[in-house]
């Protein structure tokens, strides 16, 4: 049984031997790699072949460029994350397509996909990588690595640096874990752009052939984001459980611009109008105004309380506040309203986030514009914030795009629109047109790089985007000079007060469509005798707001008038009587 052991032992291994070896040969005959380049843009595709012949691919993706690499395969799947279920799901590679000779396109399963390209085949090229989500809720991680000569010498939570010895690149991503990208649906995409170190970013470095820099893009982004906006939103309509406030208050403002108005109010579902989510903010176009007006009180509390944290604390967080800019037109002789107005150019060694320069740029702006004597307290400051902005921006020449990021984090879409508004606004109040370029071009890359944001997002974006449209609700200082400002939270294009010689008698006048209603709550009203709207006597009525005519409510302890405007003509004229003279 044991005579020829060497021989038999021989005998075992090569036929094991012979096996693997077929094993191999049948499994590489049976599979192969796609290879595909775009420039410096390199990727690579499994498939497998059957027994009948058919070709299927595997999930096996690989994407290189200049030091870094990408991976979505069984072992570093690509991943959806559901941000309310905090379910994880790999996903499955389920077609390959090549939509241009500079980019590559990789449908996942989920409703997913992957889209890098190549800005071109230059050396200096750079890399984007887009991802298409399902909804607004979910995520998706990708796996990366550094290539052999290259390595990761600065990070922070949404930039990387990838160095070799002789040049860099930096990614740039919504979030940068140490393997992984994160892509979400408001920050699909992330860039790898070659470093110059030499070429410090500058406004007035943009290119003066950028399309994207241009008022004319601009203009063409705005308008179709305005329809956009009406289309989601009368699509919307149909389901009242999803409409918010900031939705209706844009959808009829951008309808009113048009001289849809009543269209507006009409196509606006009975039950939010009728409903409980409405607050101070719509009462212009739906009326209620004695009902809503405490949200008013209470929004004015909020600010003074905001205030005061702000100056006990020395933040400046409280600027990015909405509509705080209004809140300190109305109050600024109050001494809290001017220790916040001095607030930023009191702490030392002044260097804003960019939300923070962002913010203190558009209140100084908004105080300017009204002729305040707040804003000169903000002029130290100017500079330090349009040099925060400045640093936060990198300029790709090869995409002509010009993005945000703000430290660790990736600027959002509303933000990177807010700071490029602000910057369109100084610049052309202060005549600087590389400001108005960067502005423009920040906008049109953050719609181009958002083109599927929602109608809530579509809504926020609105007051930012059209500050010229009045219609839209808002408050309006109409008298500081008397001992208590006179203001108005309204709709109309435009409201004036003026009280004659001796203050027995006031005039308002109020500009609006002929022929369209609105409602109006007017602050700091001394009581009165008498008053006249259309040259007729007018006496007070709780159900003023459901007559079809013009009317009015007085409270005399809040020194606040109530008004219904039925405007017979375009300005309608409401004559005040004062028994006393009102400044004694």
């Amino acid at each position: 049984m044991f005579r020829h052991p060497f021989r038999k032992a021989f005998g075992l291994t090569f036929l094991y031997g012979f096996i693997i070896i077929g094993i191999f040969i049948l499994q590489f005959r049976s599979e192969s790699v796609i290879l595909k380049n775009a420039g410096l843009l390199r990727i690579s595709v499994s498939q497998t072949q059957d027994a009948d012949g058919n070709m299927s691919l595997k999930n096996t993706v690989g994407v290189s460029f200049k030091g870094i690499s990408f991976t979505a395969d069984d072992v570093h799947p690509a991943v959806l994350l559901n941000s309310k279920t905090q379910n994880q799901t790999p996903l499955i590679l389920l077609s390959w397509e090549q939509p241009s000779p500079q980019s590559f396109k990789f449908n996942f399963t989920e409703n997913t996909a992957l889209t890098f390209t190549v800005s071109d085949t230059s050396p200096r090229a750079s890399l984007s990588i887009a991802a298409q989500l399902p909804d607004s809720d979910s995520s998706l991680s990708l796996y990366y690595n550094p290539v052999s000569g290259y390595s990761v010498t600065e990070q922070s939570r949404s930039k990387q640096l990838f160095s070799s010895k002789n040049i860099s690149y930096t990614m740039s991503a919504n979030q940068i874990k140490d393997t992984q990208i994160i892509l979400t649906k408001n920050a699909n995409v992330a860039m790898y752009t070659r470093l110059d170190p030499t070429k410090a970013f500058t406004f007035a470095s943009i290119p003066m052939d950028s399309q994207t820099a241009t008022a004319a893009a601009y203009e063409t982004t705005v308008s179709d984001f305005r329809n956009t906006l009406v289309s989601q939103a009368n699509s919307a309509f149909s389901d009242s459980s999803t409409i918010s406030e900031t939705v209706v208050a844009a959808f009829v403002a951008e309808m009113a611009s048009q001289s849809r108005y009543q269209e507006a109010i009409k196509a606006v579902p009975d039950s939010f109008k009728n409903g409980a989510r409405r607050t101070y903010f719509t009462s212009p176009y739906f009326n209620t105004l004695v009902a809503m007006n405490p949200s008013l009180v209470m929004a004015n509390e909020n600010f003074a309380s905001m205030i005061q944290n702000a100056i006990e604390h020395n933040s400046i967080d409280v600027f990015s506040a909405d509509n705080i800019a209004d809140y300190m037109l109305r109050n600024e002789k109050l001494e809290n309203v001017k220790l916040l107005a001095d607030l930023p150019a009191t702490i030392q060694d002044f260097q804003p986030t960019l939300v923070q320069a962002t913010s203190i740029l558009q209140v100084y702006l908004s105080l300017k514009k009204a002729d305040s004597p707040l804003a000169e307290a903000f002029q130290p400051v100017t500079e330090q914030c349009l040099n925060s902005i400045t640093q936060a921006c990198t300029l790709s020449v090869s995409d002509d795009t010009l993005t945000l990021h703000d430290r660790d984090f990736a600027a959002g879409f509303v933000q990177t629109v807010e700071t490029g508004t602000v910057l369109i606004n100084y610049g052309k109040l202060f005549a600087v047109p590389e400001y108005c370029a960067g502005g423009y071009m920040l906008i049109n890359t953050a719609f181009a790089q958002n083109k599927a944001a929602d109608l809530r997002t579509l809504a926020e974006l609105y007051p930012i985007l059209i500050k010229n449209n009045a219609n839209y609700p808002h408050s309006l200082v109409m008298d500081k000079n008397s001992n208590e400002t006179v203001w108005a939270w309204t709709c109309a294009s435009n409201i004036t007060y003026e009280e004659n010689e001796n203050s027995s008698e006031a005039l308002i006048t109020v500009s609006f469509k002929q022929g369209d209603s609105h409602y109006i709550i007017i602050n700091g009203i001394k009581p009165f005798v008498g008053i006249e709207i259309y040259g007729l006597s007018f006496h007070t009525d709780p159900r003023f707001e459901t007559y079809n005519s013009s009317g009015y409510i007085y409270n005399e302890k809040t020194h606040t008038l109530f008004l219904k405007s039925r405007h017979k003509v375009s300005n309608e004229k409401i004559r005040l009587y004062f028994s006393t003279v009102r400044n004694e």
